[in-house]
């Protein structure tokens, strides 16, 4: 939940990222990985030594909705063919959407109004207590409007002056009409909703907590979880509750009040270890359980722990607290001790998953790591790690499919939000990419980078819009990273970035196909700047649109584009790009590659790259010449 001390400003009113309770469509199943998974014949892969090193490494019902695109519909919780378009804001002929529905059972094309006051309001009926709701502002800035606004409920001042496009209601009561104010810049506006009834509560009190911060809470805390009726929500009040991994069922919701810490345990021996490949009957079939770093090996479960469920939120304005900082978990962590690290949100093979306004922090390794997931709404939250916290990722969904992830502040110690579909052994068996992602209305605070592109990708990532984000002082902004040996099902393509404002950001554009992962990276198989034949091995970028991206104070290079001399890029598309340069810049490597010297001031550099369509990008504060290109094809610029 967004602060009161935090200004925001409107010109329209979206309401919407959720009323955060589901509506469990009728006959609704979950189609899940594990059913399709146990019909998918085993490959064996026989390949170079470097190849198998790399396979086995350890190391918001309704006639409007969120989404400011057309997304077209169909019934029930099973799949969605969802297409995401890029979002057209008019600042001078503002539209309004305004919606109050639960997460996406079912979409309908979004409806506009021409009218600012004007509201509509559709009831559902869902299985949860919507004791929250969710609220977007569309003005077509970066995360923060341009001036403070004030949020009313029932009359009462709820925020006085909000400064984020996206906030959040708490603790609302069942059954119960509400309005919403919004007063900014003389302007009012007024929606009045009624909360559905709630079904079950479950105060997680009463089941013996211990709030002191030491004590361990585990099984307590998974009475309450497990003992949940269906559409019920679990309650934790506030306090400090030490508590090892939880496992959260179908349709239930869990509530941390606001003052709720779960504090993870810095032992541990104490985590249950996951087995990475779950073996069948036949001794054919394999069950993918967890992974780390995009092969199925056996880790610790996460704090929290979402597996093979469906329909389950999230929320409340308490703290996912891993405390790793105060165990070994940061300490050699590349080295795999009893089992790989753990997770703070775990989510497997689940679908209609919801994570609202809690702050996770201090996780182990990766933050949020779903993995198989359908139907996944990231909304309003925050992820707070330190920034030498190593390998900290804030989102990593990997082979999910219909992700949303709006409002959420992330300050990590390694990227902040990166796209993957594992390695090569799962990505070319499974063939599940990562498709259909809104990126919209997130803060992007320091980080390796702040959208990125894999390295575990082999399955492929598609059809992605990102949009109104702010990215501060990242290394790298919009980043993309795959090498040779990621398979040929690991292709990228269909990815949008538009309106995006970047601030310090030292490489704010960056394609790299020789990244040095895995411990066969810096060898001549990933790095060897010669053709090579194109195989089953070699991976492809298709096209990447980015428009009106401001970036402000770069240092190493504007833009830098990398593609295998064998697989070229297919397609960069600019327009209307503005990049300057901090005078006081130092140089630093923008790719992660061998043999790449440091850069500073660096405006394009682009090779192996079939097309470049630059259309009014401005460079400004650059060193030497404007454009630095090798072997690239069709190139256009106005």
């Amino acid at each position: 939940m967004q602060h009161p001390q935090r200004k925001v400003a409107p010109h329209d009113l979206r309401h919407g990222a959720a009323g955060l309770c589901k509506a469990a469509a009728a006959g609704a199943k979950q189609h899940g990985a594990a059913g399709v998974y146990q019909h998918i014949p085993a490959l064996v892969f026989q390949r170079d030594a470097a190849l198998r090193h790399q396979q086995q490494i350890a190391g918001v019902l309704i006639r409007r909705q969120l989404v400011a695109a057309d997304i077209q519909a169909q019934g029930g919780c099973g799949p969605l063919p969802v297409n995401f378009f890029p979002i057209r804001f008019h600042q001078k002929n503002p539209q309004l959407f305004v919606n109050f529905s639960p997460i996406i059972p079912r979409l309908h094309p979004a409806g506009k109004t021409k009218t600012i006051r004007r509201f509509s309001h559709e009831s559902v009926a869902y299985p949860f207590h919507d004791a929250q709701r969710c609220f977007e502002l569309e003005n077509g800035l970066c995360y923060r409007p341009a001036h403070p606004f004030t949020v009313t409920l029932n009359g009462k001042t709820v925020y006085e002056a909000c400064q984020t496009n996206v906030f959040s209601l708490f603790s609302l009561l069942p059954g119960t009409e509400y309005t919403v104010g919004v007063q900014a810049e003389g302007e009012s506006l007024t929606c009045t909703f009624t909360t559905e009834a709630e079904t079950f509560f479950v105060d997680a009190s009463r089941y013996g907590l211990v709030a002191d911060g030491t004590t361990d809470n585990t099984l307590k805390l998974q009475a309450a979880l497990s003992t949940c009726p269906k559409g019920g929500t679990v309650y934790v009040p506030a306090g400090r509750y030490r508590t090892c991994s939880l496992f959260l069922k179908s349709n239930t919701t869990l509530y941390l009040e606001k003052g709720a810490v779960l504090l993870g345990d810095n032992d541990r021996t104490h985590y249950p270890i996951l087995p990475g490949v779950i073996p069948s009957e036949n001794e054919v079939d394999e069950y993918y359980l967890t992974g780390w770093e995009g092969n199925p090996l056996d880790s610790f479960a996460g704090l929290l722990n979402i597996t093979q469920v469906h329909d389950v939120v999230v929320t409340g304005e308490g703290t996912l607290d891993c405390d790793a900082e105060n165990g070994d978990w940061w300490v050699t962590p590349k080295i795999k001790r009893i089992a790989w690290r753990p997770r703070a949100v775990a989510a497997v093979d689940s679908e209609n998953i919801c994570l609202h306004g809690i702050t996770v922090q201090n996780s182990y390794s990766w933050t949020i790591h779903p993995i198989f997931v359908k139907h996944l709404d990231l909304l309003n939250f925050n992820i707070n790690n330190p920034y030498n916290a190593p390998n900290t990722d804030g989102i990593d969904p990997e082979s999910c499919e219909y992700i949303r992830i709006i409002g959420v502040n992330i300050h990590v110690g390694d990227d902040c939000i990166a796209m993957k579909a594992s390695k090569v052994f799962l990505g070319m068996k499974l063939k599940k990419s990562c498709e259909h992602t809104v990126i919209r209305n997130c803060l992007l605070d320091k980080g390796h980078g702040g959208i990125v592109i894999g390295s575990e990708m082999s399955g492929g990532v598609k059809d992605m819009v990102v949009t109104q984000c702010l990215m501060d002082h990242t290394d790298r902004g919009l980043r993309v990273k795959t090498r040779r040996g990621r398979g040929n099902t690991a292709v990228i393509d269909g990815l949008v970035f538009r309106n995006v404002e970047m601030r310090g950001v030292k490489a704010p554009f960056v394609i790299n196909m020789f990244y040095f992962c895995d411990p066969d990276g810096h060898g001549p198989y990933v790095q060897c700047r010669d053709a090579m034949p194109v195989d089953e091995y070699t991976p492809k970028l298709g096209s990447l649109t980015m428009e009106d991206i401001v970036a402000t104070d770069a240092q190493f290079a504007g833009c830098y584009f990398d593609g295998l001399p064998e697989q070229p890029i297919e397609r960069v598309s600019m327009k209307n790009v503005t990049i300057t340069f901090d005078p006081n810049a130092e140089a630093g490597q923008a790719a992660m590659a061998d043999n790449r010297p440091l850069v500073k001031k660096l405006a394009i550099y682009a090779e192996n790259v079939k097309e470049i369509d630059l259309h009014n990008v401005k460079i400004e504060g650059y060193e030497g010449e404007r454009l630095h290109f090798a072997n690239v094809g069709h190139f256009e610029e106005d």
